[in-house]
């Protein structure tokens, strides 16, 4: 096949995934120490809505990961406002390891974009975005805005959105491989315990545990046996009080490269929590 004719092709494909699918954005909103913008892409068939908070930081500036640390702010949406609209998800890229001359924190330089995934009930849905943010340069700011894209703009198209929103969702952690997550969720009457497969590493290795809506824990540093390792987490009496069977739990595993200054592998599970006697 030549190399024009794979070309063609190409072009053929994207312009069929496309067809049914229309994109919006707004404009750029002023942080304080950066700007951001909102982007989204609906299926005029389906009405499935994917989309990105994109932020933009100024030199030196900062934001948090999901888990910002002892005194971090992390981001806040809220798509409270949106017409005809159901969230499904907020996701988080892969963050960096930030150190400066006081701390270290998970977080985000430069430019980084947050997905999210949501269902259109009519062709009148609209989006609102109301966000809370971080940014830091040498002390950290609340910082909010408001984004919103009514029905008709979201029913055009912006080719620029869509490949905005594929290159974030290519940033997302991995699924968990065989060598690399957490396999067992448990409590006892202290917190949570974490089993997990870890490879041998220079690197430090971090894990948070998560309880979606209610409960984040800090990152914590893991100590290897080994393949595997084995971690507590203390959790608040009021969290640990609401815990059954059924709570649904989401866990976060990072290993930082040999030099601890860059996050060299990320995954990403659910596990179901089993309670101890």
């Amino acid at each position: 096949m030549t190399v024009n004719l794979k070309i063609f092709l190409s072009a053929i494909l994207l312009l069929i995934s496309t067809v049914n699918t229309m994109a919006a954005s707004t404009d750029w909103v002023d942080l304080g120490g950066g700007q951001a913008r909102l982007l989204a892409t609906k299926d005029a068939v389906t009405n499935q809505i994917s989309g990105v908070l994109e932020v933009k930081l100024n030199s030196g500036w900062k934001t948090y990961w999901r888990s910002p640390g002892n005194s971090g702010i992390p981001p806040e949406f809220d798509f409270g406002g949106s017409d005809f609209l159901t969230l499904e998800s907020v996701s988080f890229p892969v963050p960096k390891w930030i150190e400066t001359d006081d701390y270290s924190f998970l977080g985000y330089t430069d430019k980084v974009s947050f997905p999210f995934s949501a269902k259109g009930e009519t062709m009148d849905t609209s989006l609102r975005l109301d966000l809370l943010i971080g940014v830091c340069e040498n002390i950290c700011i609340p910082a909010t805005a408001q984004f919103s894209i009514p029905a008709d703009a979201l029913n055009t198209s912006d080719p620029g959105a869509e490949v905005e929103i594929e290159l974030a969702q290519a940033s997302l952690p991995l699924p968990p491989a065989d060598d690399f997550r957490v396999y067992n969720l448990s409590r006892d009457n202290e917190g949570l315990i974490l089993d997990m497969a870890a490879p041998p590493a220079p690197g430090k290795l971090f894990v948070i545990a998560e309880q979606r809506g209610r409960w984040i824990s800090d990152p914590v540093p893991v100590s290897r046996n080994g393949n595997n390792a084995s971690v507590r987490f203390l959790v608040p009496a009021s969290v640990l009080d609401k815990l059954d069977e059924n709570t649904e739990w989401s866990y976060t595993l990072l290993q930082l490269s040999d030099d601890n200054h860059t996050i060299a592998r990320a995954v990403e599970g659910t596990l179901e929590l089993s309670v101890k006697p």
